[in-house]
């Protein structure tokens, strides 16, 4: 989008300064003689410098409308920064209550990974499912959209979280019986 909107600016700089430059042709010419015919109103000298200020006034508008984007634009990331940074708060305090509720590391360390996975399989399916939409036009609904698939992530997302707790299970297992700590 800002791309688009650069190139806009630049062509209506690149427009605007066509029509400022002068016609030197004529720069030393001065023509004394005034001819008036009966009733008719004598010609004003054109206006050269009135391109000058439309210039001015484009960049000056150009400035403001880019100005008003990146202020947009930082606004928006606030907001999503904020979003996820309370998102990822609650995660983690979920999981240090369930920690602590079960008086268990292994407990947190897995309620962490199940929610986390669930929430971010959530994200990446409703992604997947308007891809889809899009390519293949399945004409679905939003409402269907946003069901199906944030249910199919939150399902693969659980699958994957139990997977994947599996995976560093087994692994720590391995590198403790390594290690000779476990017997």
């Amino acid at each position: 989008m800002i791309r688009y909107l650069l190139c806009l600016i630049f062509a209506i700089i690149l427009y605007s300064g066509v029509h400022a430059q002068h016609d030197t042709t004529r720069l030393n010419n001065k023509d004394t003689a005034t001819l008036m015919t009966a009733g008719s109103v004598q010609q004003d000298e054109p206006d050269d410098e009135f391109n000058i200020f439309l210039i001015v006034l484009a960049i000056g508008f150009c400035g403001a409308a880019l100005g008003a984007v990146m202020v947009g634009a930082f606004a928006a990331f606030l907001l999503l920064s904020t979003a996820v940074l309370l998102t990822v708060a609650g995660i983690m305090s979920a999981s240090l209550l369930a920690g602590l509720y079960k008086r268990s590391l292994k407990a947190g360390f897995r309620s962490f990974i199940l929610i986390s996975t669930s929430v971010l399989g959530s994200a990446l399916g409703l992604m997947v499912l308007w891809l889809i939409n899009y390519f293949f036009h399945l004409a679905l609904s939003e409402y269907q959209l946003l069901w199906a698939g944030a249910g199919g992530g939150i399902i693969g997302g659980f699958l994957l979280g139990c997977i994947i707790f599996k995976m560093i299970k087994s692994i720590l297992y391995i590198a403790l019986y390594k290690l000779r700590l476990m017997n």
